[in-house]
């Protein structure tokens, strides 16, 4: 067993009682060993840096993997490194890999997969077999071979009666059934927020209530069978309002909202960059900054990375033609820390990234203390770095930040009994 001495770092975790100090943290294998304000005494491996942070290991939901199938967008090695570079030792991605992930072996193959990575998989399941929209996956199975939740991804669940049926089935398991809520029958050929932008780039845009129609929905099913419902990719105003009223009546309900959308418009989309073509669409000011309060106050529950691999092709047509999506999971922190640090405090930010998302899933938390296992991020919130073809740890290349510096420099994580840090192989304690 190798010893790892974490030498004066700044402890963020709310629920640690060494939050807010500067401490040594002595590690050794799987095991958070000691925390004190000086440790005297030597370790296999020691870390120290200038305005270095230390918190829980960061949790991200919904991102997709691309292995099995598409291993030219992802594999789950260079998923492992573009999450490790972003902060997270653990993830709940998105099972609509090939074949689809909608039974045990699927479950059991990210497993096996995952295992010598130093990120911890807690599968989203696929909620219809081969998410094709009609009859579902065996949800008792699937939970116990380690499923916690059921998706689509962001394949829409038309059918109502599918949805009771899944949310009815889940309840009984405590488990989470997402839904991306979106009316595709209200945009066919639809490529982003109908409003000004739209008109004025001659683009087919995607009018906000195709998104709160399906909400609405999704509540009243959630009213009738009290099961758990993850409205995944929330981005408009109107949905927001309806997801206020629905906590009010106590509901299970809860919300995710991309990073992308708490920070970005349709204005971005100017310059008619593929890049930025995402889904759900980035929408008005209006939509923008009532998400950022409604994540402030709790009534959107998690911010997601989004994450979401393509060959380069699919992004080099033109914008009409090019498909949907961005790579995220290894900016999301440095997005989220740069362009919010006037709403937010660093706290109320890691327990974004840490705390909320494994509450919706009912995921105990790490935390550092003395004696438990140490799941941990490395993070430096004052460092500047420049995100590019040479810094980018996914295999695909798919993002519209490439060539841009952006603040708060992930260093790496401690999970699984491994030193991992950004853009090296992990080393055993």
């Amino acid at each position: 067993m190798k010893r790892l001495l974490l030498r004066q770092v700044h402890i963020v975790d709310p629920n640690s009682p060494y939050h807010d100090t500067t401490c040594d943290v002595l590690i050794a294998g799987t095991q958070i060993e000691r925390i004190a304000n000086h440790i005297d005494t030597t370790a296999d491996f020691t870390v120290q840096e200038s305005g270095l942070c230390v918190s829980p290991g960061w949790m991200d939901i919904g991102a997709q993997v691309g292995e099995p199938g598409y291993e030219h967008r992802e594999t789950i090695q260079s998923f492992a490194a573009a999450a490790v570079a972003g902060g997270f030792t653990a993830v709940a991605p998105f099972g609509n890999t090939d074949p689809v992930i909608d039974d045990i072996n699927g479950i059991q193959y990210w497993k096996n997969a995952f295992a010598s990575t130093p990120v911890e998989v807690y599968p989203l399941a696929a909620l219809s077999q081969n998410m094709q929209g009609e009859g579902l996956t065996e949800f008792y199975e699937l939970y116990d071979a380690g499923a916690v939740g059921f998706s689509d991804a962001l394949q829409p669940i038309d059918d109502d009666r599918l949805l009771m049926l899944a949310l009815q089935y889940a309840k009984d398991l405590n488990a989470v059934v997402f839904d991306f809520p979106c009316r595709l029958d209200l945009l066919p050929g639809g490529m982003t927020h109908e409003g000004v932008i739209s008109v004025r780039l001659g683009l087919t845009g995607i009018p906000a209530q195709a998104e709160s129609i399906r909400v609405s929905r999704d509540i009243e099913l959630c009213k009738y069978t009290r099961g758990k419902c993850m409205l995944y990719g929330i981005s408009t105003q109107q949905s927001v309002e309806l997801i206020a009223r629905a906590k009010e009546e106590h509901l299970p309900i809860c919300a995710a909202v991309p990073v992308w959308n708490l920070i970005y418009t349709d204005e971005t989309l100017l310059g008619l960059d593929a890049m930025w073509k995402i889904l759900p669409p980035l929408r008005s000011e209006t939509d923008r900054a009532t998400l950022l309060e409604a994540v402030t106050t709790g009534i959107i529950d998690v911010v997601t990375s989004n994450h979401t691999p393509l060959e380069i092709e699919a992004k080099q047509s033109p914008f009409p033609s090019a498909s949907f999506g961005a790579i995220g999971i290894q900016t999301c922190f440095s997005l989220l820390y740069e362009c919010v640090q006037n709403h937010w405090t660093l706290d109320e930010i890691i327990r974004l990234m840490c705390i909320r998302p494994r509450e919706v899933l009912g995921i105990d938390p790490p935390s550092l203390r003395e004696g438990t296992t140490a799941e941990l991020t490395l993070f430096n919130p004052t460092k500047s770095w420049l995100f590019d073809h040479s810094t980018n740890a996914s295999l695909s290349r798919n993002s519209p930040l490439f060539g841009r510096t952006l603040q708060g420099k992930v260093l790496g994580v401690v999970n699984k009994g491994m030193l991992a840090l950004a853009h090296r192989k992990p080393v055993r304690l």
